[in-house]
């Protein structure tokens, strides 16, 4: 939760600056100690929350099979199950509130009222990338990218435990052969590399050994070191072969040995991470199409962040208590837990 947690950060960063250079210019964003240019290249490469999600998506989900009696394939329909009934109810919320900007329905419709239906469909159940068709909230696309990750897993899992880390090595070698890397294929090496984590309990085994190692500062600072030249390499240079894989690996590694998440010592990440798949759904409703004008009257980056955030964590605790709400008078196949 605290990895998620910490990449919601980052996607707000994200959308809200990098990804929304005009809206940083209409409202004179302003950014006193940090240059604005430093401001605009970290947005910009905060884009690896994605390897993030992806990251904790293939660690997560080998660590639960792994416990789990359930056959692969009941897993994984559980698990893809779940995450439709979470989109759905934000995608009807989603048009429900769409007076607030009627232009947006008007993507499903070019191509007349019969595919326009389809269009809704589609977007509803998240399969908008997969299909190449319209979306009502562009940040939509990686629903489609966590549905091929639900089901991939368990098949790259397998394949791990046979092959071990050929698997890694495989993956890493794609993008050299020539491989297109579109929306799917470029977070291959993170969802292995995430897989591969939680197969070899590296995790667990480094934060057992820095426990009774007195020598243990000297390997997060070494941690640290290598995170902030990899972030500096992405940020300055704009180099991305293979770095946001490795960030994700070493950030994993400095939370387990430093915070001991096993311990659940940290609060507010998690909290954040707790509900950021909510977050990621509705944040760009938020700040992009319905309340723009509010969230950059602040016109200083930190307190817009800050606002979104805060804002979208609210919408998405009502939402959590939406679900329960229902959950109370839906029969056992519709409830959302």
């Amino acid at each position: 939760m605290t990895m998620k947690g910490i990449a919601i950060i980052l996607m707000l960063i994200h959308h809200l600056f990098s990804c929304s250079p005009e809206f940083v210019e209409r409202y004179g964003v302003s950014t006193f100690f940090v240059p604005l240019g430093s401001l605009m290249s970290f947005s910009a490469f905060s884009n690896f929350c994605v390897s993030l999600f992806v990251f904790i998506s293939g660690y997560g989900i080998a660590v639960s099979m792994s416990r789990s009696s359930e056959s692969i394939s009941h897993q994984a329909a559980r698990r893809f199950i779940k995450l439709e009934k979470g989109v759905i109810i934000v995608y009807l919320i989603s048009i429900a509130t769409c007076f607030l900007r009627p232009d947006r329905l008007s993507v499903y419709f070019q191509g007349g009222k019969i595919s326009g239906l389809a269009y809704m469909v589609i977007d509803a159940l998240g399969l908008s990338t997969l299909f190449a068709t319209p979306m009502y909230n562009e940040t939509w696309w990686y629903l489609s990218v966590a549905i091929v990750v639900i089901f991939a897993t368990p098949i790259l899992t397998a394949a791990w435990e046979k092959f071990g880390v050929c698997i890694l090595g495989i993956a890493a070698a794609l993008p050299i052969i020539g491989l297109n890397m579109g929306p799917f294929t470029q977070y291959l090496l993170t969802l292995v590399l995430g897989i591969g984590t939680a197969k070899s309990g590296l995790l667990n085994r480094l934060a057992d050994f820095c426990a009774v190692n007195k020598k243990k500062y000297l390997f997060v600072i070494a941690d640290i070191v290598v995170i902030l030249v990899l972030l500096y390499a992405g940020v300055k240079m704009e180099f991305r072969f293979w770095v946001n894989d490795i960030l994700c690996l070493l950030i994993a590694v400095l939370l387990f040995v430093v915070f001991d998440l096993r311990g659940k010592k940290l609060k507010v990440l998690p909290f954040l991470g707790k509900y950021s798949m909510n977050m990621f759904l509705i944040h760009t409703l938020i700040f992009e199409y319905y309340f723009t004008d509010f969230i950059y009257m602040g016109r200083n980056w930190l307190l817009i962040t800050v606002v979104l955030a805060v804002i979208s964590l609210v919408i998405s605790i009502l939402i959590e208590l939406l679900k329960k709400g229902l959950d109370n008078v839906l029969p056992p196949v519709l409830r959302f837990r």
